[in-house]
């Protein structure tokens, strides 16, 4: 009767582990990728919804970082790290940036957004006047699409004029490798590139 030997075997499980050691890394490598990728189109379609809100229902509405956005009545942090424990996007009828969840409050909340998986981290900066700065914990956008100019509480109460908000995405551990960046102009137009980080 046909058959493997023990030495037949005990090469093709040598050969296998082999192909197997070689691989894993690249294969690694595209689970990280496809997890930055999926996360910044998650943040984007976040902001996307936000600005569209904003000009469809003629009113504010703010993209915040939370950490308890999937509680009952998240609210806002007020902390720029925060970015990474979750956001919500809510209708901000009364433009102070905050969530209202007192009952019979009318700002909505359209979307919510729990931690980021994998341990990946966000960077939230802001540029004004040329210089970059630490980005605010809020983003706010105004009934024709824009972001809330300099001056207004949401972005740092800055007296400088704000170019655009810069959102980076890094996996973790993350030196070396490549991330994502998300920047929102002035205008609220929101585009994504690759970033080493």
């Amino acid at each position: 009767a046909g058959g493997f030997t023990i030495i037949e075997l005990m090469l093709s499980l040598v050969v296998l582990a082999i192909i197997v050691a070689l691989g894993a890394p690249a294969l690694m490598s595209f689970v990280v990728q496809g997890r930055m990728t999926s996360q910044i189109n998650d943040l984007l379609a976040d902001i996307s919804l936000a600005r569209n809100e904003a000009a469809t229902r003629g009113v504010r509405v703010v993209v915040c970082a939370s950490t308890n956005s999937t509680t009952a009545s998240p609210t806002c942090s007020t902390q720029v790290g925060d970015w990474t424990n979750g956001r919500i996007v809510f209708v901000d009828v009364d433009g102070d940036g905050d969530h209202n969840t007192a009952s019979g409050s009318t700002e909505i909340l359209l979307k919510a957004s729990p931690v980021l998986t994998g341990s990946s981290t966000f960077a939230v900066t802001v540029n004004t006047s040329g210089t970059s700065a630490a980005g605010p914990p809020r983003i706010q956008f105004r009934p024709y699409g824009g972001m809330a100019v300099a001056g207004n509480p949401i972005l740092n109460n800055s007296a400088t004029i704000l170019s655009n908000a810069l959102f980076t995405l890094c996996p973790v551990n993350g030196t070396g490798k490549q991330g994502r960046v998300l920047s929102i102009a002035m205008t609220g137009r929101p585009v994504i590139s690759k970033v080493g980080c």
